[in-house]
């Protein structure tokens, strides 16, 4: 079934900084060149969705002078709500590494002598031994990654979240916001040109769709949910916890949304894609390619 994100539900972009230091020490750290205007693209989704939350997920070592820098923005902006990593709770959806890797161990171990891959077995043991204590945590691993499976793994733990994000966080200010509601991710390059109204997707659950000679895959640099806890998303939190090398793109998005829907790989995947693809003419899309710049280039 299809279902509707109405013209309320808050919208949100992130923005984890490896190297604040890059940034003035009293500057909002958040890119903003004439190449890559990502904050001039948040502030501008910001004043032509007016009935919108717009959040910015952030994360990273500020300045005391950033954090308040952050602020003004949502003075000057009452609709923006800057979210901190760091005052969210997201251990509701934590595995123990530990725990990982021994049901990994388990299975091997499990196998006929023959069919057993001893160099993984002993891998597995490796990074088994290798836990530091206070870390035997899913959730803190990614902290300690700081490249895009930090970015990508808080991604989904945020979409999971969905609008309860902003009630956590305690910034809804007056804007009308149930624990339930749905909310649309959006990478900082997705430029709005004007409001986006009413949505409908299916299931609950869209996400953008890269094409390339032909070829379409799905990405994450929108990800739209009608509720939080969208089953999808769990279903991609469940492979997180299941396979020890899981990718939270590939895993905790693409791999999850197969899974919900039941996909075989002998269905056509371009026309999953299309099935599944956030469509929408007042988006215009992925503008860093065109600038050949990525968050990558970004991170030094």
């Amino acid at each position: 079934p299809l279902c509707f994100l109405d013209e309320k539900t808050p919208l949100l972009f992130q923005w984890f900084e490896r190297n604040p230091a890059r940034f003035g020490k009293n500057d909002i750290p958040i890119i903003n060149t004439e190449k890559n205007p990502y904050l001039n693209n948040i502030i501008k989704a910001a004043t032509i969705e007016k009935e919108r939350l717009i959040g910015i997920f952030v994360d990273g070592d500020f300045f005391p002078g950033q954090k308040d820098a952050f602020s003004k923005l949502e003075y000057d902006y009452e609709n923006i709500k800057v979210i901190y990593r760091n005052d969210i709770d997201f251990s509701m959806y934590d595995k123990k590494l530990s725990e990982i890797y021994m049901e990994n161990i388990s299975k091997q171990e499990s196998m006929p002598e023959e069919k057993r891959d001893y160099h993984l077995l002993q891998l597995l043991k490796k990074e088994l031994s290798d836990i530091q204590e206070g870390n035997d945590s899913l959730i803190k691993s990614y902290l300690l990654d700081k490249g895009h499976g930090w970015f990508d793994f808080y991604r989904n733990m945020a979409m999971l979240k969905a609008g309860q994000l902003f009630l956590e966080a305690d910034k809804v200010g007056y804007y009308d916001l149930s624990t339930n509601s749905g909310c649309i991710y959006l990478d900082a390059d997705m430029i709005i040109t004007e409001k986006l109204g009413g949505i409908y997707i299916p299931d609950g659950i869209a996400v953008h769709v890269e094409r390339i000679d032909g070829r379409a895959s799905m990405e994450n640099g929108i990800i739209a949910v009608d509720r939080n806890n969208h089953p999808a998303l769990l279903a991609g939190l469940e492979i997180m916890h299941t396979k020890f090398d899981a990718d939270p793109y590939s895993d905790g998005v693409c791999n999850g949304i197969r899974k919900h829907f039941n996909y075989s790989l002998n269905e056509d995947y371009n026309s999953f894609c299309d099935f599944i693809e956030f469509k929408h003419d007042n988006i215009i899309m992925n503008t860093s390619q065109f600038t050949q710049s990525s968050w990558a280039r970004h991170v030094q």
